[in-house]
């Protein structure tokens, strides 16, 4: 018997309570394994497992009730990487009077084993045995599997595993290679003509926990690019239509997850419905408003009749942070919409009402990016008084374009009047240099027709002035460049493919709630490096592994979500709220000089770029050999060889460097760049004399008392100019 193997109490894999250890040994003999295959079936099955065991690493013996999975071959993904198939064995058993294995003739028994052997590609000593129990009917592809043993078993002492490594084809070297179960692949196929690519990616990754209880990475798509290669294996199903009216909106309205945050019925708006989530009114509060260092300017633009009189309006902004995998840009992303009847002034106005009741930071917006429609920024202006409007360009453009049609110029006239409009006005640097350039171009207007100036001055000269002009587009953030509709109008596709124009109002609403749902996930999921969208290479620092995320619990997860957005805050040039404790020499303010050499004599070298340290904690550290040992073995950076104040060389004699916490400058590439962070710099003690640090305080802590002798004191005093010390 082998019941002493195993403890009373029960032990579950990372916690997950739908994998509890049999045993927490590796049982070998055919044998022993068939007599754990008897004792479940006589009713033990309180330590079998209803899933995977997911990356199990040391010497453990797993039960699986096969019926419980979706796909009998899912026992082979367990999340550790590629195995090597070494061996594969089949037996055949039958049940004696005692319920116990007689084993049988070849392909006779009662029951089928087929007992594989597995070595982990990237370790060879650890190793992996599935033995599944199946019911014997005569043919190996129809026997029906009851349960399996997976046995994890170390040759030698066991060790951590090795890291996982990317895909050999893979663009981001970072990224675990993980196999999806085939349970996964198949739903793939079965709903790849029923449905869009991004939806069935939103739904497989919800259902196998989402960014919030997920814990196995096998049980999702690994990208976008292996849904569009899956195969179509059914074509899509009519759509039944269902008859709602304005009363399925106000039971919408009362669910928990509905994004309708006010419905508006009269005389003068007739009907107007305002949809916002919670995420996108944060989003707004983040990117757009003045509390942010570079507010991202709001489109709107209003779009096509959606059937039964019904119009939409929705919002958009590029997301600052991020990177569409496919397009390599700033991702459009829908913001707040509102769907009404008529499109008077009064329904803008109500629409951005509700926008600042549910989150009165939003009056703080900075920009609004539209047409030549003043309805909407007129009733936006209300509510939001900071508000500024950037025109698009086009749009200007073709009605600038429409008007001079109407004049039956010729074809010369008519390029030489678009040239100096779109070439020269449009370039000025202020109100004053646009009105000088204007009246000089007057007289060759007037020659070519009495009526273009006088229409420009009365129709076109607020628009270039407050929209168009180069002050009005710096202040915008756009630079040199121009502002162009292009995503509300990419925004307006997305909804004339997603939202059904033959369905009722509330199915629409359903339908765009799903849209954002799926934009909100793709957000969340470029934290972990998966979805439609990447960080930017300048939060990098906020993605986190996979498996490291999964790893963690709910709080924790969220906590890192939430990071997300707070991370656009905290920017070379944004405040920093970091507290510096245990310090032995350190500053919470940043250096006028950090970076530079601080003596007069030009530098004969660039500097040496160092280890970047992400710690609060700054020491007093020995010489620089001692550092070399540390970083280039421990961590496999460089070696820390130079003082960041005078760039010189660290003797070896020198016992005690200095450490400081700054803001480090490098060059790159032939670029200067500053680091986002504050970071550990070193330099010698007569550098801290220098009046950049002068006004540093120095703690010493107890440990480095015992280690520093009266000449390394009595040097930290010389080059003090404080002399103060707190011993700690």
């Amino acid at each position: 018997m082998i019941y002493f193997h195993r403890v009373e109490q029960i032990v579950y894999l990372n916690g997950d309570l739908t994998t509890p250890i049999y045993a927490e040994v590796a049982y070998s003999k055919i044998a022993e394994l068939m007599e754990i295959f008897a004792d479940v079936l006589k009713g033990a099955t309180e330590r079998m497992c209803s899933s995977v065991p997911y990356r199990s690493c040391t010497d453990s013996t797993f039960v699986i009730d096969i019926k419980s999975i979706s796909n009998s071959r899912d026992i082979s993904r367990d999340g550790l990487g590629s195995y090597i198939n070494q061996s594969c064995d089949w037996f055949y058993f039958d049940l004696d009077k005692n319920d116990k294995f007689v084993k049988g003739k070849a392909g006779k028994g009662r029951y089928e084993v087929k007992s594989t052997h597995f070595k982990l590609k990237r370790d060879k000593t650890f190793l992996r045995r599935i033995v599944e129990l199946r019911e014997n009917r005569g043919d190996r592809e129809k026997n029906l599997p009851l349960l399996a043993i997976v046995v994890y078993k170390f040759v030698g002492e066991p060790h951590i595993l090795p890291p996982m490594q990317a895909h050999g084809n893979s663009k981001q070297p970072s990224k675990e290679c993980t196999g999806k179960k085939p349970s996964v692949l198949s739903e793939i196929r079965e709903q790849r003509g029923k449905m869009p690519a991004d939806k069935i990616n939103d739904q497989l990754f919800e259902k196998a926990g989402g960014m919030w209880a997920c814990r196995d990475q096998t049980t999702y798509p690994r990208n976008m690019k292996q849904i569009y290669n899956a195969h179509a294996s059914q074509t899509s199903k009519p759509e039944v239509k269902s008859n709602d009216d304005l009363t399925a909106l106000l039971h919408m309205r009362h669910n928990a997850e509905s994004a309708i945050l006010e419905i508006h019925q009269g005389k003068s708006c007739n009907l107007a419905v305002t949809l916002a989530t919670t995420e996108q009114l944060n989003m707004l509060e983040t990117f757009c408003t003045v509390a942010c260092n570079k507010p991202v300017i709001l489109g709107i633009d209003m779009t096509y009749n959606i059937g039964q009189g019904y119009f939409v309006t929705p919002t958009v902004i590029k997301h600052p942070m991020l990177i569409h995998n496919t397009t390599l840009s700033e991702p459009t992303l829908l913001g707040p919409t509102l769907i009404h009847t008529e499109h008077p002034e009064i329904a803008y106005r109500q629409f951005a009402g509700d926008l600042v009741n549910h989150n009165p930071k939003l009056k703080d917006i900075c920009f609004l990016g539209s047409d030549r429609q003043m309805e909407i920024f007129n009733g936006f202006k209300v509510h939001m008084p900071n508000l500024r409007h950037v025109l698009c360009r086009k749009h200007a453009e073709d009605n600038i374009k429409r008007y001079l049609s109407s004049q039956h110029l010729n074809g010369a006239d008519y390029n030489a009047l678009m040239h100096d409009i779109f070439m020269e006005l449009i370039e000025c640097s202020d109100e004053a240099h646009f009105r000088e350039c204007l009246h000089g171009l007057r007289d060759s207007w007037d020659n070519i027709s009495p009526n273009i100036h006088k229409w420009f001055m009365k129709y076109q000269y607020n628009s270039f002035i407050e929209c168009l002009i180069k002050k009005p587009r710096l202040a915008a953030g756009l630079g040199n460049k121009h502002y162009y509709n292009n995503p509300c109008e990419s925004a307006n596709k997305l909804l004339k493919a997603t939202l059904n124009r033959q369905s009722s109002l509330a199915k629409v609403i359903s339908e765009w709630q799903d849209l954002v749902k799926s934009q909100a996930n793709n957000i969340n999921r470029s934290l972990i490096g998966q979805g439609k969208y990447s960080l930017k290479s300048s939060f990098k620092y906020l993605e986190v592994p996979a498996h490291v995320f999964f790893s963690k619990s709910e709080e924790q997860r969220k906590l890192l979500v939430s990071k997300l957005q707070s991370g656009y805050s905290q920017q070379p040039g944004a405040k920093l709220n970091k507290e510096v404790s245990l310090t032995q020499i350190a500053t919470q303010s940043v250096s006028n000089r950090a970076g530079h050499k601080l003596s007069d004599k030009p530098r004969k070298r660039k500097q040496q770029s160092i280890s970047a340290q992400y710690c609060d904690n700054i020491e007093l550290h020995q010489s620089a050999v001692l550092f070399k040992d540390r970083f280039h073995q421990g961590n496999k950076g460089p070696m820390i060889s130079r003082c960041y104040g005078c760039n010189q060389l660290f003797k070896p004699e020198e016992k005690i460097v200095g450490c400081v916490k700054t803001y480090r400058h490098y060059r790159k590439d032939g670029k200067n760049y500053v680091s986002t962070s504050l970071q550990n710099v070193y330099v010698h003690l007569k550098c801290l004399g220098h009046q950049d640090f002068a006004k540093k305080s120095i703690h010493i802590c107890n440990y480095m008392h015992k280690i520093l002798c009266t000449s390394d004191i009595l040097d930290i005093e010389k080059y003090s100019s404080q002399k103060r010390y707190k011993w700690r």
